[in-house]
């Protein structure tokens, strides 16, 4: 049982006179009592909270087309970063609509409502016509590096702070008073560049991993000549009614011609093809475990959220408890040399397991597939399943609906495209450095967060030196 024992008098002095026990958490004043610095205010150059919530003002989110503004929400931050993969669009009327809502470059974007766990930078790679969601604060940071702030921000102490000025109602939010107080370290200038150049070689490497992963893509992109592809709504076109029979489908988005137009291509492969039932065997379905056996710690429960071509990421996991773990893991746990691949929601986003798992359970969302024909490479299937070559089959079968279900029926016969041995083993060999070089962004981001808490509890002189330690035990120099 954790407690904490205070002076009354010392609840009179605190931000909004606060009595509940999170806020005098004994992990907060012990914090508290580390942290020697100024709050966040002294810093700030200019930071509001963007006066609308997308969920009730925002006339419709929108698919991503050319000069449409992109919305940044908080679910498109992942380590720190804006994922443009991820984001969509408003409208032009929203973009005139909200000018306090515009982004600008070097800008701090803060969660302040929900888990208010995430924060990020706007870099150079972000385009100038967006908006940001209401659920995010944008700061302008003056006499300090921005870089240093995000990594205090996402680091163990800072989340201690935001956790305790959390305003406990029905939806948790930080206020801006709350949001300015948080104490900010004094570092020296060094010190401060340093973590600012960990940073910032963490997302240089993080760029690298996309362009040598398109890079990838396009090796198959080029051997189907669809590297210049792009689909095309059509209003009108006509069908057989053989073809209406044969499919047992009568809507119109299902013959698109640009969906016959990717089979054909498929079926143009010089070295052949295959449906997706004669590469792997029986796919196994996840389990939906239900809210009940939620715990906030414990073994990760794998939702399609937490799923992308590159990891398993953290956004907004769950976990369930170790002994119901253990009762179903002989069942579920997946290993290594499957292929996780989202089949609702988000149909076709897929992650293959180059090394043994932790211990994880996914979803009723998320299939697993195991290899069963060796003219396939692993990794090779896991890019085609991620490529608009297999993610224009999964939109055909599963348009209309409201939430996305790709059934495993139609899973199974999906069309992959058969590169000679030679061409697989040339993407898999920069999909490897795109594995490497993401690895080490993750690893450069930690060390960040680390020597932050480090510095912290021990002093800036311990700090740097770790940081070089951590360096060279993974081979980068900054």
């Amino acid at each position: 049982m954790k407690y904490s024992v205070v002076n009354y008098c010392d609840t009179s002095n605190a931000l909004d006179k606060r009595l509940d026990a999170e806020y005098w958490s004994p992990e907060a004043l012990e914090a508290e009592k580390l942290i020697k610095g100024q709050p966040l205010e002294k810093y700030i150059e200019n930071g509001y909270r963007v006066v609308y919530e997308n969920t009730k003002i925002i006339d419709k989110i929108l698919q991503k087309e050319n000069n449409l503004p992109f919305f940044i929400q908080s679910s498109d931050i992942e380590d720190c970063c804006i994922n443009m993969d991820t984001v969509n669009c408003v409208s032009n009327t929203d973009w005139f609509r909200y000018p306090k809502g515009r982004i600008k470059k070097g800008e701090i974007l803060v969660e302040v409502k929900g888990n208010v766990k995430k924060v990020a930078i706007v870099t150079d790679n972000i385009p100038d016509k967006s908006l940001v969601s209401g659920s995010l604060y944008k700061l302008t940071l003056k006499n300090i590096s921005n870089f240093f702030v995000i990594c205090f921000l996402s680091c163990k102490y800072g989340q201690i702070f935001k956790n305790r000025l959390v305003c406990n109602i029905a939806t948790p939010f930080i206020n801006k008073e709350g949001l300015y107080n948080i104490p900010i370290p004094n570092f020296s200038p060094n010190v401060q560049n340093k973590i600012e150049n960990l940073y910032k070689e963490s997302i240089k490497l993080k760029t690298l991993t996309k362009i040598l992963y398109k890079q990838s893509e396009e090796i198959l992109l080029k051997k189907l000549n669809l590297s210049n592809w792009q689909p095309k709504h059509k209003l009108s076109y006509v069908k057989n009614y053989s073809d209406v029979k044969a499919a047992n489908r009568f809507d119109a988005e299902y013959f698109q011609p640009k969906y016959d137009e990717i089979i054909e291509k498929i079926k143009t492969c010089k070295n052949g093809w295959d449906k997706l039932s004669d590469i792997i065997k029986n796919p196994k379905k996840g389990i939906e475990v239900g809210s009940e056996e939620y715990c906030e710690t414990g073994i990760p429960f794998i939702r399609v959220s937490n799923l992308s071509q590159y990891e398993i990421n953290d956004n907004n996991m769950q976990y369930i408890s170790e002994k119901y773990y253990n009762s179903i893991a002989h069942s579920y746990q997946p290993q290594k040399g499957e292929i996780l691949l989202s089949k609702d929601g988000t149909p076709g986003i897929a992650y293959y397991l180059n090394e043994t798992p932790q211990k994880m359970i996914p979803s009723g969302g998320i299939l697993r597939l195991s290899m069963n024909n060796d003219e396939y490479l692993p990794e090779y299937l896991t890019l085609v399943l991620n490529s608009i070559v297999v993610q224009m089959q999964a939109e055909r079968v599963s348009s209309g609906a409201l939430i996305k279900h790709w059934l495993v029926d139609e899973i199974q016969n999906t069309l992959i495209p058969k590169l000679e041995m030679s061409k697989q083993i040339e993407i898999v060999e920069q999909l490897k450095e795109a594995i490497k070089l993401r690895k080490q962004s993750k690893q450069l981001l930690e060390i960040a967060k680390r020597s932050v808490e480090i510095a912290i509890e021990e002093n800036e002189e311990f700090a740097t030196s770790w940081i070089n330690k951590q360096l060279s035990k993974i081979g980068v120099t900054i």
